[in-house]
Order: C-alpha cells, then structure tokens, then sequence
C-alpha cells in the first residue's frame, strides 16, 4: 500500500452538495454541487500536497466533478462503492452522514490506496453515456420478452411487440451511433482495431469493450482482472476448500467479456485449446467459461498494451 506521503481526499456527492474531507488534516467543508462549487473545491485544493482525490462512482453523478479535477491534474480514483461500504463494515463505523461519509472515502484512499481512474476526454465520457443507454435497452427488452411469454390477452401481447419492435430499433440506431463515434476518436478507435483483430471477438463487441473499459493496457493483468470482475476468489477456512468465485468489478463489461469468451471457444485456436484443456481435466462449463473469459481478457490487455494486432504464434 505504501507511505501517504500528502493529503487523501475524499468527497461524498449529492445532487445538491459536496462534501469533503482532508485526511489526514482533518479539514472537512461542503460547497453547493454546481460549476461555483467546483471552482471554490479546486482554490481549496490549490496549494495542498494532494496525492489522491477519492469519490464514489454515483451513476454519472460524478463525471462533471471528476472532469474538471483531472483537467486541474489531480489524481482521481473513483471507486465502486461497495468497497466504501466493506472499508465501513471493516472498521466498524456503521454512523452515515454525507460528512461521515467524505471522511469514510478520505481514510479508504489513505488506507487501500486505490488506483487512479484513467482520464476520459469528452468524447470518449460521451461515448460511455451512449453505450450505458445501449446497455438499458438491452435489459429493458429481456424484460419486455418475459412479459411476452406470460399474457394471453391479444391487446397486450400486440402492446408488449410493438414496445419489443421500436426499442430493438433503438438498439440498432444507437449501436450506428456508436460506431460512428468510435470511428471519430482516434485512442478508442485504436484499442477497437486491435480488440477486433482477435478471432472471436466481434466489431461491435471491440466498441463496446474500448469504450467501457479504457484501462486496457494501462494495468497489469491481475488489475484489469478484478476491473472486469473475472479474477477469482478463493472460499477457504481451515481444512475448508471450497470454490472460487468472481464477484465485484464491473457486471456489464463482463457480460460483454462472456459473449466474447463463448464466441473465441469456438473460432480464437487459443480460447478453444484452453477450453478443451480445462474440461478434460474436470472443470464445469461454467468454470472453463470463467477461465477463458479472464484469459481472454488478458490477451486484450497485452495486445492494447504493446499496440499489437493478433498474432497466433505469439498469442498462446
């Protein structure tokens, strides 16, 4: 974890306020959450040895703030926050209040040391936006399905096709905006031609990945990993051996990474040697999926890293 060697903080984000906290300085001060807050935050941290500006991912609630205090050169960790909530139940402070709350995230950064969040332009923030609202639909359709497979009544089945028919049409619309927008931008661009080159792997699932996990290539491979939300956690207490799990990290891209792995077991030679290794040795299908998902993972993240298209003699 090392040495704090300046002041962690930490900020707790409302619709209205923000709150935070200086540690270990033990300053804490809230400013309205609007442009003049933001500016008053940045005096307040000019001159401070800052090393970390730590603040809970909000929903999008944050991505104003988180901006402007990286475009300031501060560096900002945005975290999901069920770590906070681990950290509160770690350390057995169960009292919430905002300022609680911004001293909370303050002593988290201090404490855990979180890695810094990869700086987005606004094109690529905008990007994120487009593809978050793909991601709705998507659920919003399933949704709409299972309905469609429990009513009888003509006038709502009629009613549950109609809505099905115009949001797949959405999808499609804004998967061409999408790839438009990827097209336009050239670091986003530049990661999806390098994704797509991976047999397996799709054109629209290389947009997706680039855009909602720019931190490839940019983190070592366990990082990128528990990121995703595919590094495994062990289940073991005493003689107790049970299995690992992954939990956590970001549950959309890894949906993504799923189809992706499914596809590579049947085209990428890697995946598909690797799949068939880890069944021949016993594993469920939802273990060796598990396992090529993070493997194939991997791959991405080194190929991105050393700005390298798929090679097969070297890609094992």
């Amino acid at each position: 974890m090392g040495t704090v060697t300046g002041q962690s903080v930490g900020i707790d984000i409302s619709e209205d306020f923000l709150d935070i906290y200086l540690h270990p300085a033990g300053k804490d001060v809230r400013f309205p959450h609007n442009d003049d807050g933001i500016a008053s935050l940045l005096n307040l941290l000019r001159g401070q040895p800052v090393e970390r500006v730590i603040l809970e991912s909000t929903g999008g609630l944050q991505r104003r703030l988180v901006r402007s205090l990286q475009e300031a050169g501060y560096a900002v960790s945005v975290v999901n926050p069920e770590r906070i909530w681990a950290y509160r139940r770690l350390v057995g402070r169960m009292a919430k209040t905002d300022r609680i709350d911004a001293r909370l995230i303050a002593e988290y950064g201090a404490t855990m040391r979180p890695a810094e969040s990869v700086p987005l332009s606004e094109a690529q923030q905008g990007m994120r936006e487009l593809t978050s609202r793909r991601d709705q639909l998507i659920e919003t359709i399933a949704a709409e399905k299972k309905r469609l497979r429990r009513v009888s009544h003509e006038a709502v089945r009629s009613s549950l096709e109609a809505q099905i028919a115009f949001l797949e049409g959405e999808v499609k619309r804004l998967e061409a905006v999408i790839e438009a927008a990827v097209s336009a931008e050239e670091a986003t661009r530049t990661t999806a031609a390098i994704l797509v080159s991976i047999p397996g792997v799709g054109k629209l699932t290389a947009h997706l990945m680039a855009i909602d996990l720019p931190e490839l290539g940019r983190l070592n491979d366990k990082q990128i990993a528990s990121l995703a939300g595919v590094a495994p956690h062990p289940d073991e207490s005493g003689k107790y051996r049970g299995r690992a799990c992954i939990r956590g990290g970001r549950p959309r891209v890894r949906a993504k990474l799923y189809m992706a792995a499914f596809n590579a077991r049947k085209y990428n030679p890697v995946i598909r040697a690797f799949y068939a290794r880890l069944v021949a040795h016993g594993k469920t299908f939802k273990q060796a999926m598990t396992a090529c998902m993070r493997k194939l993972l991997v791959l991405m993240n080194t190929l991105v890293a050393r700005g390298k298209v798929w090679d097969p003699s070297v890609a094992s």
